[in-house]
Parts: C-alpha cells; structure tokens; sequence
C-alpha cells in the first residue's frame, strides 16, 4: 500500500484484522501498512468448497462491546451480519480423529480426565504463577489440568481470538481470570465472592469458564 503523502506518520505491522482496523480508525492521516503475505486479513480467510462455507481462523463474533458494534455500523455491515440459527446450537470438539459433540456427559468422559477432576474437587486451588507473560494455555493447564488447557480453551481461543493459546497472555486474553487466580488462587471461590453481574456485562469468555 503507497503513502497518500511523502511524510508516513504511522507505519503498521501486518494487514490483519488489528492491522485494518488501525488503518480503518486513523482515517486521513498518513500511514503505511506492511504485509508479508499477498492478502489482507490475517487468519481471518473464507473458502467454498463443495457448496460449503468454510472458516479459517475466527468462525464467529461476540457483539458485546460497543466498538465492535460501531465499527459494524462504520462499515455499513449491518445487513451482512449472520446470526446462528437454533439448528446450528450443536457444538463438536475433535480429538484425534473423532469429532464429539459437546455435552456434559462427552466432556467428563471422553474429553477430560481426572486430572480435570482432581483440581475441579480441589477448587483449582494450584500453586500462583509468578510470570507476569503467563500464557493462556498455561494457566488454564495449571489450574484445570492439560486436557482442558488442550481440548477445551485451545480451539475456543483459536475461534474468537484467530490465536494460540501458548503466545497469548492470560492477563490480556482474560484479565478478569488472572485477576481472580492472583487474588483468591481459585477461580470458583474467587467467581463466588465476586459481585454479581448481568450476563452481558461479563467479560468475553469468563462466564464460559466460571
């Protein structure tokens, strides 16, 4: 992408969606955006194959902040927004070869193990990690065990954030949590003495993990 004058006073990092949407957001001034690959968008790629619309990196959006909802409207994408439909509630986790749909009973007896059990009945009481870059598979391997740190955060993280678990940040990704955990070292207690709030009012993933 060329300059719009000889003097660049931003220079941005990868075309992806922070990338556009920074460009987006500084609007007439200068800036110039660097790309290694030959398209915009990051992980964020839709395929059709087979009449099928196929997802690459984040297959959904959470409108529960008010920028998302003005860069939608900004964008004039209101009427191209697609909401699930109710046949479409069904969930499946694949482990190995398998694709199993998501219920309590497949997630305590296919999906986690007693690992998860064992530190769920300890309240996921655990030893506080003093890593301030703490990543988001770690912290949840550390207090709920490896399998949900795998099977469970791993692709809910890679659905809504395009990201791996391992590089992100647990105080970025989930600043509520590690709040909790460096609080009251357990995520249940903490959540239970917690004020209550209003479903919408929560932050993005935690009433999943609560």
């Amino acid at each position: 992408m060329e300059a719009k004058s000889k003097e660049v006073k931003t220079i941005i990092i990868g075309a992806g969606i922070s990338g556009l949407c920074l460009s987006h957001y500084l609007g007439q001034e200068d800036y110039l955006v660097f790309e290694a690959s030959d398209q915009v968008g990051g992980k964020i790629t839709s395929v059709v194959t087979n009449d099928s619309l196929l997802e690459y990196g984040p297959n959904s959006l959470m409108l529960r902040t008010n920028e998302v909802k003005d860069l939608i409207v900004d964008l004039d994408l209101s009427e191209d927004l697609l909401y699930a439909c109710k046949s479409s509630s069904a969930r499946f986790l694949a482990k190995g070869t398998q694709l199993i749909k998501i219920t309590p009973f497949n997630l305590l007896t296919k999906i986690l193990d007693f690992e998860f059990i064992k530190k769920l009945l300890s309240l996921t009481y655990s030893k506080t990690s003093i890593d301030e870059n703490e990543s988001v598979f770690s912290f949840f391997e550390r207090k709920l065990g490896k399998a949900f740190a795998k099977y469970i955060v791993t692709p809910f993280v890679s659905g809504i954030y395009a990201g791996d678990p391992h590089k992100l940040l647990i105080r970025s990704a989930f600043k509520k949590l590690a709040s909790l955990e460096k609080k009251h070292n357990s995520l249940i207690i903490g959540a239970l003495k917690s004020p209550k709030q209003k479903k919408h009012q929560l932050e993005s993933g935690i009433a999943s993990f609560q």
